[in-house]
């Protein structure tokens, strides 16, 4: 999980422990998407939309980690 945190804190710019849509934006779009996502605007909305479980418009680190260790365990369903 260190390398998810260390992501995290590489585009959360601000540094307030959340990812903006547009520090998410950028992320897929340096990164050429993630989970399955493009870069485009719309694929940054929806994920925006999956990963924002509480409705602040942000992506906590709360709700990135956890979105993480799902996807992890779905690509690598043994590595646990």
């Amino acid at each position: 999980m260190e390398k998810v945190s260390e992501l995290f804190k590489r585009y959360d710019t601000d540094s307030d422990c959340a990812l903006t849509i547009d520090e998410l934006h950028r992320l897929l779009v340096e990164l050429g998407g993630l989970f399955s996502f493009g870069s485009t605007a719309q694929d940054t909305n929806t994920l925006m939309a999956l990963l924002d479980v509480d409705g602040s418009n942000t992506v906590s680190w709360q709700e990135w980690s956890h979105a993480c260790a799902v996807w992890l365990l779905e690509i690598m369903p043994n590595a646990h």
